[in-house]
């Protein structure tokens, strides 16, 4: 009988680990997955469990009915020495590559969408919190959540997804709404304006960039290490004045 050192609850779990089990699919057999998620837990090889009985794996898996409910909504402000950096701080560079992570696969990124919000910092002259600027690559960082329970990040996407909800609806009019080919078109002018949408879909936010740049695309950096909600305030106010 396999003597095996299992987590008894989702604080015990690392975010890799977490990271591991999610992309199993118990369409591919309920052992094996049962097998996979044993291995990934006990940090033992997969051979180990070659021998293992199916009553015996029943009993251990038993053992782990707390991972039919979701880690806790908690999360920390601070990992280390990096620090969370309040959403509403995000920078517009920083949201679209948020993006990129969220709409993938946000579990399977995770730790780039914690590289990413989770920041070094610094204190000024008058007391006030800096955070590090956006300059680096969020893969360069994401081993160094590796090792940190899942529960101190995992309420994190919930609320994040929630005040990305809520910023893309509060601003839906600002922003180029994605596009779906879902019908054949024959009239050669709504053809036309068929493969616009479809192009300015594809480029949207080159085409936010490009506006808010008024086309000098020497000011991209600034632009994009300007607050989000700042970007998309002049956006609403340079729509509603027509200029």
């Amino acid at each position: 009988m396999l003597n095996l050192n299992l987590p008894k609850a989702w604080s015990q779990v690392t975010i890799e680990q977490f990271r591991e089990i999610r992309s199993l699919n118990i369409e591919d057999g309920t052992f094996d997955y049962n097998v996979d998620v044993l291995s990934i837990l006990s940090d033992l090889p997969v051979e180990d469990f070659d021998e293992i009985e199916l009553d015996e794996l029943q009993g251990i898996i038993k053992q782990l009915s707390w991972m039919t409910s979701e880690p806790s909504k908690k999360y920390q402000h601070q990992l280390g020495e990096l620090k969370l950096k309040p959403f509403v701080d995000i920078t517009l560079g920083e949201f679209i590559t948020l993006e990129s992570f969220v709409t993938d696969d946000y579990i399977k990124n995770l730790r780039n969408i914690c590289a990413i919000l989770y920041r070094k910092t610094s204190t000024d002259e008058w007391g006030n919190v800096i955070f590090e600027p956006y300059k680096f690559k969020s893969s360069d960082r994401v081993n160094l959540f590796d090792e940190y329970p899942i529960t101190s990040v995992f309420g994190l996407i919930p609320e994040y997804l929630q005040f990305r909800q809520n910023f893309l609806d509060s601003h839906s009019n600002l922003m180029t709404e994605s596009y779906e080919d879902d019908e054949e078109i024959d009239d050669p002018e709504e053809r036309k304006e068929q493969e616009q949408e479809k192009k300015s879909s594809k480029w949207g936010w080159e085409q936010l960039i490009w506006t808010m740049c008024n086309g000098d695309l020497s000011k991209f950096d600034s632009i994009t290490d300007t607050k989000l909600v700042l970007i998309f305030n002049f956006l609403a106010m340079r729509k509603e004045l027509e200029i």
